[in-house]
């Protein structure tokens, strides 16, 4: 994941390294904040830009901060203003400074390992986690808020907007949430040809990506 000119690699033995690329990045690749969409995880970038980035990190030497930031496997990373948030298999969920890779606070509420997050600068931070339950963090107090029980499934994406919250699990269920009450407005499921992903855009609307792309407003 890109957060400005600092690519965060995240390792299977829960560790974080935050590499500071400055100006030295191939012309051609945006690092402006490029982080991968909410999607399933077997959801794959542009191919070419990642084989340019990993050339030119491989072929130079590139300041690094290294932390353990977890017990267990990193399953999911945001960012946040100038933050950098990290969710596990731990049931944790970390916030770190980028520029030091220093950790400001950790997030404890989930139960199970934690599957899906998300971040609004208007919110905070959204995770799921494998039992279906869903969080709304506050990066500023570290107080979470937890959502009504709906989902019994491993959340797999959650989107935002201003006001609508959408959740979907491994079961291809996907939940409209009011943002501000945490209340389930909808639950949908039973997709044509299955529903393999989740994004969001502009003015409200999800679409659930699958055989048949479907599109709803919020």
């Amino acid at each position: 994941m890109f957060f400005s000119k600092i690519l965060v690699v995240s390792r299977l033995n829960g560790a974080l390294e935050f590499l500071e690329l400055g100006d030295r990045l191939s012309h051609n690749v945006d690092t402006e904040n490029v982080v991968l969409p909410s999607m399933r995880r077997k959801t794959h970038s542009n191919p070419s830009s990642w084989k340019t980035i990993i050339n030119s990190v491989s072929h130079d030497q590139f300041p690094c901060h290294s932390r353990r930031a977890h017990s267990k496997t990193i399953s999911v990373l945001a960012t946040y203003k100038d933050l950098v948030v990290s969710g596990s298999y731990d049931n944790l969920l970390k916030v770190f400074r980028p520029q030091t890779g220093v950790c400001l606070f950790t997030l404890r509420g989930h139960s199970t390992p934690v599957t899906a997050l998300t971040t609004e600068r208007d919110v905070g931070a959204i995770s799921g986690c494998d039992d279906g339950e869903i969080r709304l963090w506050s990066l500023v107090s570290g107080e979470s808020n937890r959502f009504s029980s709906v989902h019994s499934a491993s959340i797999e994406a959650i989107v935002c907007t201003y006001s609508r919250i959408a959740s979907l699990d491994i079961s291809e269920k996907l939940c409209i949430w009011d943002r501000f009450t945490r209340r389930c407005l909808q639950c949908l499921s039973q997709f044509r040809g299955g529903c393999l992903g989740l994004t969001s855009m502009l003015n409200n609307t999800a679409v659930c990506v699958g055989r048949v792309s479907l599109l709803f407003n919020f």
